[in-house]
């Protein structure tokens, strides 16, 4: 979408200048130049339709954000070089590079971005103007827009590295705490479910203490039934001793972790 507004851009002020100001531009060579642009876009937004699933390829991203460098380098060295207003738009791939891609593969397409502008700088077509009027920036002038667009590269791709490594750590940070109130919320689920548990086996543990003891006053000492009973009270205390005791806090909304004895 940024490609076709660009297209769009590049095609419209081509056409204002040789149309409606009347600038002897080479109009068919700059119209080529957008043509073979629009002809790449076409190619992958098809490319991206047959593989919509698939998850972005980096590689492919350099190579067409190097492709939009080398295309409007080759329209502005058609059109004035470091003299057309429009050249402060090599910025933006270097930027959207720096913000989107590994560090290794922005810093190939900035140094492509000072490539193309060393290059304007000693060589490109006459700025188009009006036929009987001369107009010719001095060379310092030149110098200092080349100087310009090399700190405006270097500054805003710089700046959006830092803000998308920055972006990238608050993500991290942000799956980080994510997952650990996941955690949280498992144990605490677990100690609710050992709670329930607790007070369900609470009340049948109760039950057989009381008919153990009752067994044990009625049986003769010495008795089966006696030992019987004897050891239904041991393994009654063993169950209640060795499981979990979960205390809720009065100022907690979720259930405490239990207490394990």
């Amino acid at each position: 979408m940024l490609r076709w507004l660009t297209i769009l851009g590049q095609s419209s002020a081509i056409l204002t200048a040789y149309v409606a100001l009347h600038f002897p531009l080479p109009l068919w060579p700059c119209l080529t130049v957008i043509a073979v642009s629009a002809a790449v876009n076409l190619g992958a937004m098809a490319r991206v339709r047959r593989l919509e699933a698939s998850l972005p390829d980096g590689r492919l991203t350099a190579l067409h954000l190097g492709f939009d460098i080398f295309q409007l380098g080759v329209l502005l060295g058609l059109t004035g070089g470091l003299e057309n207003p429009f050249c402060l738009l090599l910025v933006a791939p270097v930027t959207i590079a720096a913000a989107a891609l590994p560090a290794r593969q922005a810093l190939l397409l900035g140094l492509l971005a000072l490539l193309a502008v060393a290059i304007l700088f000693f060589w490109s077509e006459p700025l188009p103007w009006r036929p009987y009027e001369h107009f010719a920036l001095p060379t310092l002038y030149r110098f200092g827009m080349a100087l310009a667009l090399v700190t405006g590269v270097v500054f805003t791709a710089g700046y959006a590295w830092r803000v998308a490594a920055d972006a990238e750590k608050l993500e991290l940070a942000l799956a980080t705490t994510q997952d650990v109130l996941q955690r949280e919320q498992r144990l605490a689920a677990l100690g609710g479910l050992a709670a329930a548990a607790a007070h369900e086996l609470g009340t049948p543990l109760a039950t057989i203490q009381v008919v153990a003891k009752e067994m044990q006053r009625a049986a003769p000492p010495g008795g089966d039934l006696a030992e019987d009973a004897d050891l239904i009270l041991q393994q009654a205390e063993r169950c209640r001793a060795s499981w979990p005791s979960c205390r809720a806090s009065p100022r907690a909304t979720t259930p405490s972790m239990p207490t394990w004895r």
